[in-house]
């Protein structure tokens, strides 16, 4: 074994040791990933994937800087995912479109991996990646009132916080949500008077979207 290739392995060895303790958004840990290992996060076995990555830091990015917590996200593979999450990896790392695992989760409406990570501390004042950079309580306003109700919990403040469009989550659910969903914006304290780019409010876009019962909920407001 020649002097390089000696250092390279202890240094690697170290890595596995140590875990994810001295991982961070910022640091680089050049390593080989056995192959297969990301798809196994994301659709295979815990037993599979506990044995792939005996040796392998479990803060590991692909190609497109995806973490095997982020595969886990994709596939809903909650018996991975919560593994991860017992290991103390990083719930914050994000891919090359700036989405977190719990932004992943979110985006592909795998709302189980979803609550798991915000029970978990994930930051739930993300943007979902797209278009419309849509804040995550944009999206579960308007896809899970249960995740809005943990994301509301944990951080009330952001019921009116704004997406690059200057729209609110209320705006979001005021199109396309369920009564409950405008109910439980209200009550957190959702502005309904706040005004969008093109100077509409949730009730405008609750009428344009036609969707009656929110647009009801909202006439009775002031």
């Amino acid at each position: 074994m020649s002097k390089f290739n000696f250092i390279l392995v202890i240094s690697l060895s170290l890595c596995g040791n140590l875990g994810s303790a001295f991982a961070s958004k910022d640091s680089v840990v050049t390593q080989v990933v056995p192959e297969g290992t990301f798809q196994l996060a994301e659709k295979g076995s815990l037993k599979e994937f506990k044995k792939k990555t005996q040796n392998v830091d479990l803060n590991s990015q692909d190609e497109e800087k995806m973490t095997f917590l982020m595969k886990a996200a994709l596939g809903g593979n909650l018996e991975v995912a919560r593994y991860l999450i017992d290991r103390k990896v990083d719930l914050e790392l994000q891919n090359r479109v700036g989405d977190t695992a719990l932004a992943v989760a979110v985006g592909n409406m795998q709302f189980e991996v979803a609550e798991l990570l915000i029970q978990s501390g994930a930051n739930v004042d993300i943007p979902i990646s797209g278009e419309s950079e849509e804040t995550l309580l944009m999206r579960v306003s308007v896809d899970s009132l249960k995740l809005a109700e943990l994301v509301i919990k944990k951080d009330r403040s952001l019921v009116n916080k704004r997406s690059i469009q200057s729209e609110t989550p209320l705006m979001a659910a005021a199109r396309y949500g369920s009564p409950q969903s405008i109910q439980l914006l209200l009550k957190a304290g959702a502005d309904p008077t706040l005004r969008n780019k093109k100077g509409q409010t949730a009730k405008d876009l609750a009428r344009e979207s036609k969707n009656k019962k929110a647009l009801e909920i909202l006439e009775k407001r002031k």
